[in-house]
């Protein structure tokens, strides 16, 4: 009772303080905890099955993986067979869900029943950081890993790895992407600016024209129109090409933190973005990036580490903060915000 009085409380405050807010958009995003990260430590990435999104994977940083199979309700631990607590990312098979592959700060795991056991795939593995995972969207057997000593490629499921890395010069990658429709072409987001491959990995060259060498945090190429690409930066904000990254223009109107530490594309409309970042929580922009608006409300804090969108429900999305879990969205009608804790259960 006092937890719903506590919100009530909170929405007519926002309504009374920012009228012009409340009157330009009778539905807006609140934020929930849908769990407190207790004994997770932070949750370095989050995945989404596409097919049953309300299957959702966390990668944390004390406690393993956990899998929640009802939307973030409950979550139970998927450990069996990981050698590491510390687990850095995240993939799923597209084409066959219950296969998945998971990043850690030695060797990568794999596994084929929906995270129910995991075995250590480490042939021709270096012991590196797998900081991204990046699986073929044509060929689901070809993956690649980003790592703190460049890329790793497989092309039999991770079987058996070889580095990938030249012209990276062995830099740390910290986001990997492949273009959805010609899948040979990838982007490397490193502490020395973008790369980009055209050839599969088989060599890359820099692609930082407009936005010099700068640490790239994260990374998001339009599904649509995947010419259009997105990279959030260490200090810089946010950066945008629509020319496959030969030039870069800073898009940062209404974004008031500089650490972009995760960028989804809403798939329905790519129009529609969301930036997390570290220190000013989760921006949305419903233009393609032209300006931006904070969407904070319920956070408990301001430090994103990833969001994950739901590609069924795009008004669905999940934010992983810091040292208190993860958070879910849900659009709210302000207009009956005194039913709010009834809308949120």
């Amino acid at each position: 009772m006092k937890k719903a009085l506590s919100i009530i409380l909170v929405i007519i405050v926002l309504v009374i303080a920012f009228p012009p807010f409340a009157a330009s958009a009778a539905e807006e995003f609140f934020w929930f905890q849908i769990h407190p990260g207790t004994n997770w430590g932070r949750v370095y990435d989050l995945a989404i099955d596409p097919i049953s999104p309300n299957i959702i994977y966390a990668a944390t940083e004390n406690a393993g993986v956990f899998k929640s199979a009802d939307g973030g309700v409950t979550w139970a631990a998927a450990n069996l067979g990981l050698t590491q607590s510390k687990i850095r990312s995240l993939a799923i098979d597209p084409t066959r869900t219950i296969t998945l592959y998971a990043g850690s700060d030695w060797d990568p795991f794999k596994s084929v029943n929906g995270g129910a056991y995991w075995d250590q795939i480490s042939n021709g593995w270096n012991n590196a950081a797998g900081f991204s995972i990046a699986i073929d969207p044509r060929n689901t057997s070809i993956l690649f890993i980003g790592t703190d000593r460049g890329v790793f490629k497989s092309v039999n499921g991770g079987d058996s790895w070889v580095n990938s890395s030249n012209g990276l010069d062995n830099k740390a990658v910290f986001t990997i992407a492949i273009d959805p429709q010609t899948s040979t072409t990838l982007y490397a987001g490193t502490d020395r600016g973008v790369f980009k491959s055209v050839n599969g990995g088989a060599s890359w060259i820099a692609i930082n024209n407009g936005m010099d060498w700068m640490v790239i945090q994260s990374f998001a190429i339009d599904p649509t129109r995947p010419a259009t690409l997105y990279a959030g930066t260490l200090g810089y904000g946010l950066f945008k090409s629509v020319n496959g990254g030969t030039s870069w223009t800073e898009v940062n109107n209404g974004m008031s933190n500089d650490w972009v530490t995760s960028i989804v594309i809403d798939p329905t409309n790519t129009a529609t973005l969301y930036a997390g970042t570290f220190g000013g929580g989760v921006f949305r922009s419903i233009n393609g990036s032209t300006s931006w608006n904070p969407i904070n409300l319920g956070l408990k804090e301001l430090y994103v580490h990833k969001l994950a969108i739901d590609p069924l429900s795009p008004t669905t999305l999940y934010a992983s903060i810091s040292y208190n879990g993860v958070f879910k969205s849900r659009v709210v009608d302000f207009k009956y915000a005194l039913f709010l804790p009834t809308i949120l259960r």
